[in-house]
């Protein structure tokens, strides 16, 4: 409650220190005139290109890609629209070297290094950390674009991942008013199951406009309600989020957004499939669920942002960003345990967990354009300071023989009443606080060569006490100075030659013990060369971008096996190649491509059966073709998407002193097709996804957490806008 209130009150003192600029502002906007209108909304047409040519998130500037020395896609809603789909996590296929790595929207993998639910910094809301769930993926309702950054950038955002991140652009209020409705309804027919007999339905409700005649007001409210039977045994998800959003105009130079979102899920426990002897032949159907169906996963969250914007002129600006996220996650049920030696039994545990998670981020910068000589500046400068607290409560985790179920002929129904010997469980409290400083400049030396050059201060603090066992209080704390640099030539108006150097690092969780006693864990720290080259054709049709890089990072942290305690693995280098596409060869055709090629290798750890292997969920392998075409002439409402994804074999387990035996997932080609019928006020699509009905493993966690592919699916959504 502590830390919610806090938050309120930083919400509050953002736009007070605002509007104490505002009789300044209010003045200045007199002299300038009436207000600018605020920004439209535009239509998704086949015009638009699937990858913009201009993004934020690469260095916190509004610049062109081309001005980037570092791999950046910036995915548009038109990309969204032809992938048709309501979750985040159904985006990362098509996108170049991103895999998903586990059921949630955190779980990725980029450029061969894998993050997880707690690393709230893989995926960012409008540049802050925190998703309103944990454990399951984001809804695609209320998001405009997509932008993913490769590479280290804890330069400018902190705790950073070295192989990069996403940032989630949220949709804004608009000063026009709008009104569209969706309905989609869904339904499996692959694997042997029956077409309708495994449904899906979803409603999305998004309005936007003005409040008031003089635009000072506008609101937008994102509504959208899932209710979602799975191709898995007894596995129904309900989920339901609602995003209203205010944006006040308080002068011409000065505005002010504040953004809320409310989410609710009520979904089933499931943890995936297992492979004895860590053979994927073995593995049961993939509608095998090893949980009863009253197991249940709960899951709320409350988020709310700010982003201020004030500009004193037309070189200099001021930004204050502050976003807090509150959520709770409430499991009960069974969890895979150990594959038992005769390759047919596996073991469960009985747990009962309540979580709960705060993040509280405030970022402040101010932007001031200038010239040293013939030197142009672009100059950023900030502080930062965040806080998360994770609360951990094991209300129950046991072990019988009464719990072991056969993995190919699984049969439920025992009751989960703990036995009399149960040992006692851990409430586990722990709280980080993050302190920082940074600054870049982007630098235009002469029409043809750029620079950036950027540096950053950090300071963690960590603390982690238990609640409920007689256990020492831990605190430790994590210091790092962190640059980067970048070199940019320009020959001519279309291509962008690159080079760059850029840092991370990433803290050891609060909560993270190491496997070995006593044992301290260090700070997770990378660099990455890269260099490459980028091409915007002069009418806007085509870009491209080639990037080779090679990053190495040092004190991995990683967790062992379903233990909750982790190894410091000594050091990952992965080093590769990528080529992203888009092209547009006519006004009614679009085409995005991509294909990574990916060296992760661990090269030095403890456990020398680790040394070699490749890291979880990163394929050597990886590519995308999307396209939609809308017919011409007469035909002109009639769209056909094609999308094609390839993922090489990946490893699923990692070698250690119990098992040393890799788990690797074959690899997987899936196809994706649907038609499009567009109106003035209304659309209709057909999807078929999974075409070919392709049996595949989309990521595991270990060699007893498997997360199967979907089997071919079938979707119709139905859309009407309003004016």
């Amino acid at each position: 409650m502590t830390i919610r209130i806090k938050l309120i009150a930083g919400l509050i003192l953002g736009p007070a220190s605002c509007c104490a600029l505002a009789p300044v502002a209010a003045a200045q906007n007199a002299a300038a005139g009436p207000a600018a209108p605020a920004l439209q909304l535009q239509q998704v047409t086949v015009s638009a290109n699937f990858i913009r040519p201009g993004g934020k998130s690469g260095l916190k500037m509004n610049v062109p890609v081309r001005d980037v020395p570092f791999s950046l896609e910036n995915y548009s809603q038109a990309f969204m629209q032809a992938v048709d789909t309501t979750r985040l996590t159904d985006l990362y296929g098509y996108m170049s070297d991103v895999q998903r790595a586990g059921p949630s929207g955190y779980d990725i993998t980029i450029r061969g290094f894998t993050s997880g639910s707690t690393d709230p910094n893989s995926v960012l809301m409008d540049g802050l950390p925190g998703l309103p769930a944990r454990t399951a993926s984001p809804e695609t309702a209320d998001i405009a674009r997509v932008e993913v950054v490769k590479g280290p950038a804890s330069v400018l955002y902190g705790q950073n991942q070295p192989g990069g991140f996403i940032n989630l652009i949220t949709k804004k209020p608009q000063g026009h008013y709008e009104t569209s409705v969706d309905l989609r309804a869904n339904t499996f027919a692959g694997d042997g199951i029956p077409f309708g007999s495994k449904n899906g339905y979803t409603g999305i409700v998004d309005t936007t406009g003005p409040l008031d005649g003089d635009h000072r007001f506008l609101g937008r409210a994102i509504v959208q309600y899932t209710n979602q039977q799975s191709f898995r045994a007894f596995v129904l998800d309900k989920d339901f989020m609602f995003a209203p959003s205010l944006t006040w105009n308080v002068s011409a130079r000065t505005k002010a957004t504040l953004l809320l979102e409310f989410r609710h899920g009520n979904d089933s426990w499931d943890q995936g499939l297992v492979a004895p002897a860590f053979k994927s032949q073995l593995i049961a159907p993939i509608s095998t669920r090893y949980q009863n169906p009253q197991d249940k996963e709960m899951e709320k969250g409350e988020t709310a942002t700010l982003l201020v914007h004030h500009a004193f002129s037309h070189s200099l600006s001021w930004d204050f960003n502050a976003r807090s996220v509150y959520s709770e996650d409430y499991e009960t049920g069974f969890d895979n345990g150990t594959v038992l030696k005769n390759l047919t039994t596996l073991e469960r545990v009985d747990r009962q967990q309540d979580n709960h998670h705060h993040i509280n981020f405030i970022d402040t910068s101010a932007t001031d354009l200038f010239h040293t000589g013939p030197i142009a500046h672009r100059l950023l400068a900030g502080v930062t300071y965040g806080q998360t607290i994770e609360d951990y409560n094991r209300i129950r985790d046991f072990k019988s023989p009464l719990l072991d179920i056969n993995i190919y002929d699984p049969v439920i129904g025992y009751s989960d009443t703990p036995p009399a010997t149960e040992p006692p469980q851990a409430h586990e409290w722990a709280t980080a606080k993050a302190y920082g400083a940074y600054a870049t400049d982007l630098l235009t030396f002469s029409r043809h060569w750029k620079g950036v050059v950027g540096a950053r201060y950090q300071q963690v603090r960590e603390e982690q006490k238990d609640l409920r066992l007689v256990k020492p209080t831990r605190s430790r704390s994590f210091t790092s100075a962190l640059p980067m640099g970048g070199v940019i030539y320009q020959p001519d108006e279309q291509w962008s030659l690159y080079a760059s150097y850029s840092t991370s690092f990433v803290p050891p969780s609060p909560t993270a013990q190491s496997v070995v006693p006593g044992q301290t864990l260090q700070a997770q720290t990378a660099s990455q060369e890269e260099v490459g080259a980028k091409f915007a054709s002069t009418g806007g049709r085509a870009t491209a971008t080639v990037s080779l890089f090679n990053i190495k990072e040092v004190n991995l942290i990683q967790e062992v096996g379903i233990t909750g305690l982790y190894e410091q693995i000594g050091a990952v280098r992965s080093r590769g190649a990528e080529l992203e596409l888009d092209f547009r060869p006519t006004n009614w055709w679009q085409l995005s491509a991509n294909y990574a090629l990916v060296d992760a290798r661990i090269i030095a750890n403890a456990a020398k059966a680790d040394v070699g292997s490749m890291p979880l969920n990163a394929p050597r392998n990886s590519g995308s073709i999307l396209s939609r075409i809308q017919l011409p002439g007469r035909f002109s409402n009639i769209g056909w998407m094609l999308g094609v994804i390839y993922r090489s074999e990946r490893v699923g387990n990692l070698p250690n002193a119990a098992f040393a035996y890799d788990f690797i997932m074959p690899g997987y080609t899936t196809v994706d097709t649907g038609l499009y019928y567009d109106a003035d006020t209304y659309s209709v699509s057909f999807k078929v996804s999974n075409l070919l009905d392709k049996q595949y493993y989309q990521s595991a966690f270990s060699a007893v957490r498997i997360t199967p592919g979907n089997p071919r699916n079938v979707s119709l959504t139905l859309s009407r806008s309003f004016y």
